[in-house]
């Protein structure tokens, strides 16, 4: 659903065509808010034992800056402490009194280091196609969810948002492939990532045609199916961006 706004408002809180806003409806009020508002609010769960990573991961990459989760048990406590500290950057539980716990943001999201962040997906995720590294794979589950948090948080314009969250999602899908052939793997990622920040359309036709002769011999192996087919994936998403800003 489209809705239009005054133009006052629009320019007084810096909105933009396409952005999306949040609507909410209370003893027949109903009001407005910019994400980045709503997230400013506590929000309250129930933590549930099999899905407490899903259930925070969620409210972490919307954006949310203080998250209150009621528990029943220390051992779900516990797993709530443990998936705060591993999986996600700034976060910290700050109060416990037996039924509830608070995690709260420490730290404040800067929208100008998502570039930096996604470079350093980026080679960590090279550095898992050549080594296989618990620590590793828990700071690209922390850099992955930190990128989707900005986006989530900052005013990106919509094609630009779309452009990065796609990317990180893929880097995400291409970590959890498993795929023997590591050394082929880092190649056709190494020669991906080099493409990303030099963007050249022969050198790019030249990689989807590689990719698309390994297509053929991978009829009997899903998981190198799978592998190519995020590599694909990635290398049209950078292809299309650099026709559509005309690089």
């Amino acid at each position: 659903m489209v809705v239009s706004l005054p133009s006052d408002i629009v320019k007084k809180y810096g909105l933009k065509k396409g952005q999306e806003l949040e609507v909410t409806e209370e003893k027949g009020k109903i009001s407005v808010f910019i994400e980045s508002q709503l997230q400013k609010q506590p929000c309250e769960i129930t933590a549930k034992d099999a899905m407490i990573e899903e259930q925070l991961e969620v409210l972490y990459t919307k954006g949310y800056d203080e998250i209150k989760v009621y528990y029943e048990n220390k051992e779900i406590l516990k797993k709530i402490v443990q998936n705060t500290n591993r999986r996600f950057i700034g976060l910290q539980v700050l109060d416990s009194n037996g039924k509830y716990c608070v995690i709260k943001s420490v730290a404040q999201e800067d929208d100008t280091k998502l570039p930096n962040l996604i470079r350093r997906s980026f080679l960590i995720l090279l550095s898992l196609l050549e080594t296989e590294d618990e620590d590793n794979k828990e700071n690209l589950t922390k850099l992955i969810n930190i990128c989707k948090r900005i986006l989530h948080q900052k005013n990106y314009e919509l094609n630009e948002a779309m452009h990065y969250y796609n990317l990180i999602t893929i880097i995400e899908e291409i970590s959890q492939t498993e795929y023997k052939n590591k050394k082929q793997a880092k190649e056709i990622i190494e020669q991906i990532y080099n493409l990303y920040y030099k963007f050249d359309e022969q050198e790019s036709a030249k990689i989807k045609n590689m990719i698309g002769k390994e297509f053929i011999t991978s009829k009997k192996d899903s998981n190198k199916a799978l592998f190519l087919y995020n590599a694909e994936k990635m290398l049209g998403l950078i292809a299309s961006n650099n026709i559509r800003i005309g690089t």
